[in-house]
């Protein structure tokens, strides 16, 4: 008996997913739960038996005014609800499975005909999120694709300076700096995750930053902090750890929040159509990083951009790339900054909106350094570095800042 309707994604797991997050609340389904069983199963059982599994996630989906129908005409129809969507990997990295309920098979449980009239409602509004789901996966090469979870679109997309071109500030009429997705777009999707690098070129970013990590034996991993702590999941195995005493196969069955894998900088570097700003946040992991950005993106030249807080993490990035452009991340600008910037050769100053002087902002420009500013997510902050002119604002909302620029 068939009980499910399925449909194979072009798409790995984690973008899948958040393309059926999409698609759901496109067609009305609230998600009132979300399983991550490869999660559940490495807690309960082992490691193993997730690995055996591998990605799997199930959605709770519900329309409220057809469950309310349901229960109205056949109480005992709870037992059954809600309808449960399931994303899971497929037989490559670059293919997902999405399957779900058909909800007619209810109609066979009960004699209602409210209920057979709802389980057909419903089965239309499933078959309808199936069918659009490659319609919420970013296209390749493109950058079109998913809408934003923020779907009213501003009425004029601004056009953005050039990064690889490194336009100055002045000759960009009524200033519109390039936006750069901070850890992807982590307002609005799990930070650092393919899906939210994806999120933040769908929703305008130039650059995408990410930060990056170095394994137990030596794989660029992309985390902002040094332990996967704070991002994992707390039905994940490991859940807690620090991403040097963990091996690249440790850290592959760890599942983030939200059901996302924890990326390989390796992979982040395969979507040619998004330029990058890897920030690399210990020295160790400089020399891997900067080879893999060498072997897998040679064509890129500055359009892709390492930066970080470590002087000697640069120095190493240049020694293997020199291709690369470089920037150095600072708190707030001192004069020894200046010292720093030249000696490892960076085209970039990259600095806290917060901790960045007028006085300092415009030293920069006459010394040839182009600008970048984080982290912006507030209209006081936006404001600040509007007068502060700089090549690049980093953001956790990209599309909340290109619709700010646009109004002024």
């Amino acid at each position: 008996m068939k009980y499910t309707h399925r449909v194979q994604v072009s798409a790995p797991f984690d973008v899948a997913l958040e393309a059926v997050r999409h698609a759901l609340a496109e067609e009305g389904f609230g998600v009132v739960y979300e399983l991550n069983m490869q999660g559940t199963l490495s807690n309960k059982i082992g490691a193993e038996a997730g690995a055996e599994l591998g990605p799997y996630v199930i959605l709770g989906a519900c329309i409220p005014a057809l469950a309310r129908r349901a229960l109205n005409a056949d109480p005992s129809m709870g037992a059954l609800l809600p309808c449960n969507v399931v994303v899971r990997a497929g037989e490559s990295y670059e293919q997902s499975i999405v399957e779900c309920i058909d909800p007619t098979v209810m109609s066979g449980l009960s004699r209602g005909e409210e209920v057979r009239a709802m389980t057909e409602d419903a089965d239309h509004g499933l078959r309808t999120v199936l069918a659009s789901i490659d319609h919420f996966v970013p296209a390749q090469g493109s950058g079109t694709g998913a809408p934003a979870l923020v779907t009213e679109a501003p009425a004029v997309r601004p056009p953005q300076a050039s990064h690889a071109e490194g336009v100055e500030v002045a000759a960009v009429e009524g200033y519109r700096p390039v936006i750069v997705g901070h850890r992807g777009a982590a307002l609005v999707t799990t930070e650092n995750t393919l899906a939210g690098f994806r999120q933040a070129k769908t929703d305008g970013a130039g650059v995408v930053e990410c930060d990056v990590h170095l394994s137990a034996d030596g794989t660029p991993i992309i985390m902002h902090d040094e332990t996967i702590d704070r991002m994992a999941d707390p039905a994940s195995i490991p859940a807690k750890g620090a991403i040097k005493d963990l091996t690249n196969a440790e850290l592959a069955q760890v599942s983030l929040q939200g059901g996302h894998g924890v990326p390989l900088l390796t992979e982040l570097l395969a979507m040619e159509d998004l330029e990058l700003y890897v920030e690399v946040k210990v020295a160790s992991a400089a020399t891997a990083s900067a080879q893999l950005i060498h072997d897998k993106r040679p064509g890129h030249g500055e359009r892709d951009t390492v930066i970080s807080f470590v002087p000697e993490a640069l120095a190493a990035v240049h020694e293997v790339a020199p291709h690369v452009g470089l920037g150095l991340l600072v708190n707030a600008v001192e004069e020894s900054t200046w010292d720093t910037l030249e000696e490892l050769g960076c085209t970039w100053l990259s600095c806290s909106v917060d901790g960045l002087t007028p006085e300092a902002a415009k030293e920069a420009h006459a010394r040839g350094y182009k600008i970048n500013v984080w982290t912006v997510n507030t209209e006081e902050q936006l404001a600040k570095a509007v007068e502060l002119r700089p090549e690049s604002i980093s953001t956790d909302d990209p599309r909340w800042a290109i619709e700010q620029l646009a109004a002024r």
